[in-house]
């Protein structure tokens, strides 16, 4: 029985880290997109501006890592 309460509290403790470690990897994502907006400044289309799009970020990071 005691084993088994070792083995389930370890199991949870697992879950613990990986969940908070994904919150993290999100989060690091985010502020990784803003500084990239900021860095290359809003886009010129057709007389008009805007920001880039999430996927347009992607695109443009496709194959490089930072």
């Amino acid at each position: 029985m005691r084993v088994l309460l070792q083995l389930l509290d370890s199991c949870v403790i697992l879950y613990l880290v990986k969940s908070h470690a994904s919150e993290y990897t999100n989060a690091l994502r985010v502020f990784e997109r803003k500084i990239l907006r900021q860095i290359n400044s809003p886009a010129q289309k057709e007389k008009s501006w805007r920001t880039e799009t999430n996927k347009e970020i992607q695109d443009k990071l496709q194959g490089t890592e930072l």
